[in-house]
């Protein structure tokens, strides 16, 4: 987390004293002047050139921290926190407070959302859906089938039916959904294999870590929404006030006598029981 991929730094200078340890002895055969001169200038081009480039490397693990702890400062208890592979998303979990910061855009964005604003988390392995946790509150399930009733839902619905049982994992992907419409999912890499396309076998001990790693964020997020489910639970219905039922029912009397169903005389006595009661 926050390593970042390393400018090859190491490979420029040696290809330069190479080149120069190469020319310095073709040059040795013509003249000796030449020789110790490019051999000169070759090792201080290599030393000359180490220090540039890990001082590049430097000041962006250095920007790549100041976004981040800028945005852990978002949150009052920051506990766990994950950046991607490729240092180009994360999260921040606060469980204290139940709250949570997704982070996207190389780090430059981070917002905060508490437990009732997460709708569902995600593993997704090759493209296809492991284990999926959504709110199952009145408010999350009607947010959730506005959201993905759509393109989304369709690609989820679709991906879930998919054989997962492969042997090897190239993309290993944790999907947040939110309540929020600007930035409604954030997708964090925790594996994603570039250099070898025929990915890793699910044996193997880098698969066993990532699995580990994905697994623990999927739990701790899937807590946050079980315990704004519960929440939402216990809230006490919006009691009617009194006025407002006598209101309906005298209004019910009052269609009753319109349309002829009831007499004025049997609309007065009605309603003087409803009055009482």
């Amino acid at each position: 987390m926050l390593e970042g991929k390393e400018p090859q730094s190491k490979t420029k200078s040696t290809v330069i004293l190479l080149v120069g340890f190469i020319l310095s002895a073709f040059l040795f055969f013509q003249t000796t002047f030449w020789g110790w001169t490019i051999l000169i200038i070759a090792i201080v081009l290599f030393f000359v050139s180490l220090p540039t480039e890990n001082i590049v490397l430097k000041e962006k693990k250095e920007k790549l921290f100041e976004k981040f702890y800028m945005h852990k400062s978002k949150l009052e208890s920051p506990d766990k926190y994950f950046i991607s592979s490729n240092n180009d998303s994360g999260v921040i979990i606060d469980i204290e407070n139940q709250s949570i910061c997704l982070m996207n855009s190389d780090l430059t964005s981070g917002r905060t959302y508490n437990a009732n604003d997460i709708i569902e988390v995600e593993i997704i392995e090759n493209g296809n859906s492991i284990s999926k946790t959504s709110r199952s509150s009145q408010a999350g399930g009607v947010l959730i089938g506005g959201l993905l009733a759509g393109g989304v839902g369709a690609v989820i619905g679709g991906l879930s039916g998919k054989n997962i049982q492969k042997d090897t994992v190239t993309l290993i992907d944790l999907k947040i959904i939110v309540n929020d419409l600007k930035h409604p999912v954030v997708n964090i890499n925790f594996f994603n294999s570039l250099k070898n396309k025929e990915g890793i076998l699910k044996s193997s001990e880098l698969y066993k870590k990532v699995n580990k790693q994905v697994n623990e964020f999927h739990g701790l997020i899937s807590v946050l929404i079980k315990n704004a489910d519960q929440a939402d639970t216990h809230k006490t219905p919006p009691q009617v006030s009194i006025p407002i039922l006598m209101a309906g029912e005298l209004e019910k009397l009052f269609v009753l006598q319109k349309e002829g169903v009831i007499t004025k005389e049997e609309f007065e006595i009605q309603k003087k029981k409803i009055m009482i009661n």
